[in-house]
């Protein structure tokens, strides 16, 4: 049974809402401020608050503000009760965190018209998460192993036919072999590279300044430097790339960072592309912000996998034989997210995809 919290000071307000939501099938708990509210919330997590604003000891307000530092309640919908004259508080409610209000005299219909709707789209939510957490855990416990296992059996192969055989390998053949060795590494050390630096991100570990400074002067020497060295490892030449790019000027992200952005993107773009088709990389200043286009001609993307784009997510991986964990656009977002920058993509399926970023200029 759907368990609400109805929190007022007046007695007749929450008999008269016990007594309406009891004959729609809820299971209804009481307080009388929010102190006691905040008790209840702890001890039976209800699945819906209705709380009045103004109470002693505890208002509604500080209710919500209270409730800020309990993260795992953050997803049970609230709804306040006002006067006709409590717009503003409604206003700095909604702004703290509350999903809804309902003023006095409320009318049944109305009120239970409110849960209702709330209730649904929080049930749509948790749908949502659970899915797409059961999808992440799924793919990250199929990616994980065959990343890891791939250039380990790689490098164990080409190690052992080494081993003890040097003398019998002509020059061409060892180089071969190493150069597979060497890869099979570069390929682990990202791998690695990626998920801590995606983590640090994800939660906070890596201090602002470290993104930002020393800012880049010379972001057109960098977006070349780093583009072809993304190109080197798929053996693609510098024809393969056209370049439109504004007169260099200084941007609000540190050169380390910067490059890593443009390396995933392009890395992204190449995977994708369309065998001799052109990258084309483009650069404008506009509205306070450094904006970098990159676009590939090729598959394209469809608008749910844009909206899907997070770590552990591949699209079509069989199909394309990629590699990795799908962590790079997720981390350029997470870059970008920190320095106040913004990120979009617009595709087209079986024809382009323009991966957008804007970065504030000094």
């Amino acid at each position: 049974m759907t368990r609400i919290l109805v929190i007022d000071d007046e007695e007749e307000i929450i008999a008269n809402i016990c007594d309406l939501l009891e004959i729609h099938n809820f299971d209804v708990i009481t307080a009388n401020n929010g102190k006691v509210g905040l008790e209840k919330i702890l001890s039976t997590n209800p699945d819906l608050i209705i709380c009045d604003i103004n109470m002693p000891v505890m208002s509604g307000l500080d209710l919500i503000r209270e409730l800020r530092n309990h993260p795992q309640f953050y997803t049970i919908p609230f709804l306040f009760l006002t006067a006709n004259s409590n717009y503003d508080s409604v206003r700095l409610g909604m702004n703290l965190g509350a999903d809804d209000y309902v003023t006095k005299p409320y009318k049944s219909s109305e009120l239970i018209k409110a849960i209702n709707t709330r209730l649904a789209k929080s049930i749509r939510m948790k749908d949502t998460f659970l899915t797409k957490f059961e999808n992440i855990i799924k793919n990250i416990s199929g990616l994980m192993p065959a990343e890891l296992q791939a250039p380990l059996n790689a490098i164990r192969t080409y190690s052992k036919l080494l081993q003890g055989h040097t003398s019998d390998i002509d020059s061409s053949d060892m180089n071969n072999l190493i150069s597979h060795i060497h890869d099979s590494g570069t390929r682990l050390l990202r791998l690695v590279e990626n998920y801590n630096i995606y983590n640090d991100l994800l939660n906070n570990l890596i201090n602002i300044d470290e993104i930002i400074k020393p800012i880049v002067l010379n972001p057109c020497k960098i977006i070349k430097e780093t583009t072809f060295e993304s190109a080197e490892h798929y053996q693609l030449s510098q024809s393969n790339f056209s370049f439109d790019l504004t007169n260099d000027i200084p941007i609000n992200i540190s050169e380390k960072y910067f490059s890593k952005i443009i390396f995933e993107i392009i890395d992204n773009a190449i995977k994708f592309s369309t065998k001799n088709k052109s990258i084309k990389v483009i650069s404008i200043v506009n509205n306070g912000f450094y904006i970098l286009n990159i676009t590939n001609f090729g598959y394209g993307m469809s608008k749910d996998n844009i909206a899907n784009i997070d770590a552990f997510i591949q699209f079509n991986r069989d199909e394309f034989e990629q590699q990795g964990l799908g962590l790079g656009l997720a981390i350029v977002k997470k870059i970008l997210e920190n320095i106040n920058g913004k990120f979009q993509i617009d595709s087209v399926i079986n024809d382009y995809t323009t991966v957008r970023i804007y970065i504030p200029i000094k």
